[in-house]
């Protein structure tokens, strides 16, 4: 476990980052500049022993300590400057262009496999940013021989109770799961009039367009805690040794593995709580934070295949999500990171009855009614800030 701040010389505008324990229950995001401080104060906090004091005092030694400022790079862009999109702010990577459009793409892909866990890596946030320790995805967290070693582990978490990982060969796998944050004061969510920047014509470093909600032709933006979860599937042979030797640190705890097309099984999310799916509920947007497909509380693994390899793995189902009308496999040109990619990713088979519902990312369908011959199901957008019914379709 490290905590710290670091500075970090590589690029003129020096970043810092922090690494911070993963044990702390992580607060709800909202998407807003003033909410920085506090996320970054209930994972900070983790370890501070406060002695018993007056509430006036505690309430002081909390403010004193218990925070962390991450500072964002603003985005606004003069006509006159070459066009950055949210490069200076943002990670990933700051040559790569939209392959099909050749834009500058609002959210850069990364194109080295260790930008998203490397501190250093050129693909990191350009600014300051906070990692938080792996969180480790293993039904082998019961495991009597890990707890003697670890007698901090007070037994199995219920992810971890109700997965089933699987990674090709290894028929026992296990996850890594690494949460990042960093601010970025003017994220450009949609370049709307496709010059390649958050427009600022006078370049006083105000946009010229107003910020999101706002109704705009030009821009939609608006200051957020960028949220990055990277999953990374591990093997689950050895268990973590809690003091290796210097000579066998590289055997003392489980290491990346990869998996097959279709024969891989991942711990992934796949929607929002019961709670947060109504329409008619409060304008918050949640996010991703529900591992259950179907509503019935329990977790629905995520299996990983392309184009190709679907038919066998969906009865026969042929989807050509790209349109090329090609079933493309996972890498057509076989050079990782080259922007050609395209993983599938889909659950098993559900059971819905009439009234039921079932999600998947940003879209979930109910089942309104059923005849003989079809089936009528209402179709929700779920990306919005509540669900949005797109439309009725009988099938």
């Amino acid at each position: 476990m490290r905590e710290g701040m670091f500075a970090v010389p590589p690029r003129p505008d020096a970043r810092r980052f922090v690494s911070l324990p993963s044990t702390t229950l992580i607060p709800r995001l909202v998407v807003t500049a003033a909410s920085l401080v506090l996320v970054a104060a209930a994972g900070i906090a983790v370890g501070l022993q406060i002695p018993a004091a007056p509430a006036q005092a505690r309430a002081q030694a909390q403010l004193a300590f218990n925070t962390l400022r991450l500072h964002g790079y603003p985005a606004a862009n003069n006509p006159a400057d070459a066009p950055h999109a949210n490069r200076p702010a943002t990670a990933g990577s700051s040559t790569q262009n939209d392959p099909l459009t050749g834009r500058i793409p609002e959210d850069a892909p990364y194109t080295e496999g260790e930008g998203p866990f490397d501190p250093l890596s050129p693909e990191a946030p350009r600014m300051d940013f906070a990692t938080w320790d792996p969180a480790w995805i293993s039904e082998r967290l019961g495991d009597p021989a890990l707890r003697a070693e670890w007698p901090g582990l007070k037994g199995i978490d219920e992810v971890s109770a109700g997965s089933n990982i699987r990674a090709g060969g290894v028929g026992n796998a296990s996850e890594k799961v690494w949460l990042r944050h960093w601010y970025e004061p003017q994220h450009l969510d949609k370049d709307l009039n496709a010059d390649g920047r958050l427009t600022d014509t006078d370049g006083d470093g105000t946009p010229d367009a107003p910020v999101n909600p706002t109704a705009t032709s030009i821009d939609e933006w608006y200051p957020a805690i960028m949220t990055e979860l990277t999953y990374m599937l591990v093997d689950n042979d050895p268990l973590p040794d809690r003091d290796p030797a210097a000579n066998d640190v590289h055997h003392s705890a489980p290491r990346p593995v990869c998996g097959t097309v279709g024969g891989t099984r991942m711990v992934f999310p796949v929607g929002v709580a019961a709670a947060e799916a109504d329409p008619a509920g409060a304008a918050i947007g949640y996010g991703l934070t529900s591992l259950d497909a179907d509503f019935d509380g329990d977790i629905d693994m995520v299996n990983v295949t392309d184009e190709a390899s679907l038919p066998g793995q969906l009865d026969g189902a042929r989807i050509d999500f790209d349109g090329d009308n090609v079933l493309d496999v996972l890498d057509p040109n076989g050079v990782g990171l080259s922007c050609d990619e395209m993983t599938v990713l889909h659950t098993d088979g559900l059971l819905l009855q009439r009234g039921q519902r079932a999600q998947f990312l940003d879209h979930a369908i109910e089942v309104r009614s059923v005849t003989n011959s079809s089936v009528s199901m209402a179709i929700y957008y779920t990306g919005d800030l509540v669900p949005r019914l797109v439309q009725q379709i009988s099938v």
